[in-house]
């Protein structure tokens, strides 16, 4: 069974570097539909990055293809996910490496912090699946599903090619080790939840500074409330 599933991995790597776009396309959609492949998606994207560092691929395409193919496939799970609801859970749940704990996290984290948690949580592996699997159960609005897991494909994408771009000539060199390392859960667990932590910090400091503005705004003006808040006193008081 390990040879047949090592072989796998050989044939879908020479697949990917002979069809390049089309065969990144598939592999993604696939894994992101729930679909677990013998080659990761995140390995997928950095052999395409090698691509691009030899003049075989070009960056822009790989990252559109990657974002346009992860958001299909993650929409396909949400909808299956938005019609059998719990179902999916409890009898996929081990084929989809998503355990009754981690989705009542996924989806305790969901109601808290709404869009942030698909943009952060798609970047982190193994809670990938289980964001759009919730978000179908929770029966999220779909264009704002879409929307926030194609900025977090765009994200990953450009991140996987970039190292991929940065291996470059030394994959011909190095190619077990690297490909130990990206097959390894720990250490793309490891790069996920940093990238993640790096979006929530840039989230949080735009509404910080965002907040602050405003106030700063409001300040100047002789006003010591943002605007925002002024506006729903007033609107209150004429209410009443």
């Amino acid at each position: 069974m390990f040879e047949f599933f090592a072989d796998l991995r050989d044939a879908l790597m020479a697949f990917l570097e002979l069809h390049q776009y089309k065969a990144v396309a598939l592999l993604i959609g696939i894994e992101e539909a729930g679909i677990p492949l013998p080659l990761p998606g995140d390995l997928a994207i950095v052999i395409m990055g090698v691509q691009v560092s030899i003049g075989k691929a070009s960056p822009i395409p790989v990252v559109m293809v990657t974002a346009a193919s992860a958001t299909a496939g993650a929409s396909i799970l949400y909808w299956i996910s938005r019609y059998l609801g719990t179902r999916i859970v409890e009898k996929y749940g081990r084929i989809l490496r998503l355990t009754p704990e981690r989705q009542q996290w996924v989806e305790r984290m969901f109601a808290r912090h709404g869009a942030a948690v698909i943009i952060v949580g798609r970047l982190i592996p193994g809670i990938r699946i289980a964001v759009a699997v919730a978000a179908g159960v929770a029966k999220v609005r779909f264009s704002r599903f879409v929307t926030f897991t194609a900025i977090s494909a765009t994200i990953w994408g450009t991140i996987y090619m970039s190292i991929g771009w940065a291996i470059g000539d030394r994959w011909e060199e190095d190619r077990e080790s690297i490909e130990a390392l990206f097959s390894n859960p720990l250490i793309v667990l490891t790069i996920g939840v940093a990238l993640g932590t790096l979006v929530t910090l840039w989230v949080y400091r735009r509404k910080v500074w965002r907040f602050g503005w405003r106030r700063s705004i409001a300040a100047s003006s002789g006003n010591p409330k943002p605007p925002a808040i002024e506006d729903a006193e007033e609107k209150g008081r004429d209410q009443g």
